[in-house]
Order: structure tokens, then sequence, then C-alpha cells
């Protein structure tokens, strides 16, 4: 796509989340590889693991809400939602200093002895709300691009999209309040398990929306003068 000039800022979107979200299994990976030997890990990699697992669904999330905005789709710029930049700012600086809090309060917070874990907390619980709250923002975008496109190639995709993402934002929350009624020395591996079926469902999904051989039939690529300007569709 690159070497084509269709790089669409979709895709780099999509791939800087994803690059993000790999170096943090990366850093992650090596730390609990060496706790394994030592009982202490690596500390600094596995803070700078989550700070990056934090930046990759703070860019996914927002990726997620412009194209439920119609963004490459039913509209070639982001013009049309200007008037809502402020929104969007807010609920990137919410995300933000909500997984900072996540994150600073799991390693200082949280008595290692307890059997309590992150979406115990406090931060955790506040942070599973915005979750649940910003599902309900995707589905409002989604329906109001939906009322202003008639067709029914792209409606049939909004709806698809639609339903696989509201799924996979209140799969975090429904598990863990399910999960509450597991027994405590369990409960924290099987949430983390789940938590990164769902990050690869995530991406693989949109990776096969946004697969070379694919996008052209579904979102509109071109090469952008700025961020948000013109586009023409080649």
């Amino acid at each position: 796509m690159y070497q084509s000039q269709s790089l669409h800022p979709i895709v780099r979107l999509y791939s800087a989340s994803l690059l993000l979200t790999l170096a943090s299994l990366f850093c992650q990976l090596i730390h609990y590889a060496v706790f394994a030997s030592d009982g202490v890990g690596v500390t600094g990699l596995k803070i700078v693991g989550q700070i990056l697992d934090s930046l990759s669904m703070m860019l996914f999330m927002l990726l997620l809400i412009l194209i439920a905005k119609g963004w490459g789709i039913t509209y070639p710029s982001i013009s049309h939602i200007q008037q809502q930049r402020l929104l969007f700012l807010a609920l990137v600086v919410l995300f933000f200093a909500l997984y900072t809090v996540l994150l600073f309060w799991g390693l200082f917070g949280v008595d290692p002895a307890s059997s309590l874990y992150i979406y115990q907390t406090i931060p955790g619980v506040v942070y599973l709300v915005v979750r649940f709250v910003t599902a309900l923002y995707f589905l409002w975008c989604l329906q109001g691009t939906l009322r202003q496109d008639d067709d029914s190639s792209k409606r049939l995709f909004y709806m698809i999209f639609g339903v696989v993402y509201v799924i996979w934002f209140l799969a975090l929350p429904s598990m863990v309040v399910i999960e509450l009624w597991f027994p405590d020395w369990w409960r924290m591996k099987a949430v983390t398990a789940l938590y990164l079926c769902l990050v690869a469902e995530g991406f693989g999904v949109l990776g096969v929306m946004l697969w070379p051989s694919r996008i052209s039939k579904l979102f509109k690529v071109a090469v952008p003068d700025t961020f948000g300007a013109g586009y023409e569709r080649l």
C-alpha cells in the first residue's frame, strides 16, 4: 500500500496501534520470562509494556469511533466531525488519565499479597464504566452514519462492524462481572487471557477489512494532502 501511495491515515492509525501492542507484548514477555527464573523479573520492561498497551488501546478505540463516524467510507475526510473535536480530545485525555492511574495503582496501590486484581480497584471499575459509555457513544456514532448513508453494501458493512465491535467493547466488563463469582486464585489469569483474546480479535477483524486486496471495496483509499483533507478515490 505504501508503494502504491494508498496508505490512508486509517491504515496508519491501525498499524501504529498494532505495533504498539506487539511492542507491549514483547516487553511483558521478557519480564515474565525473567520472573519465572528469578521471581523478580524486569520491572522497568513491565511498566513500559503496560504504557505501550495503554497507548495502543487508546489509538484503537479512537480509530473504531472514527470509522463508526463514516471516515473513509461514507465521508472521504473527517471535516464533517470537526465540531466534535473537543469530545474526541476529551475521550483521549480521559482514557490516558485512567490508564495512567490504573498503571500506578497496580504498581504501588495494591498489596502484592492481596487477592484483588486491578479491575476490582476503584480506578479499574471506573475504567470499565468508561469503556461501557464509550461503547454507547460508538453505537450513537454508528446509527448517525447509517441514517446518512443509503448505500446497501455500506449499510451492511456498518451493521456487521457495529455488532462485532460492540461485543468487543462490552466483553471485558461483562467477563469481569461474571468472574466475580469465580475462585480468587485463577480470576486474574482468566481475565488476562480474555483481554489478550479480545485484543487479537479486535486487530484481526479490522486487519481483514484493511487487507490490501479488500480495502478498496470498503474504504475510499487515496493519497491525503493533510490529515483530514480531501481525498481522490483511486
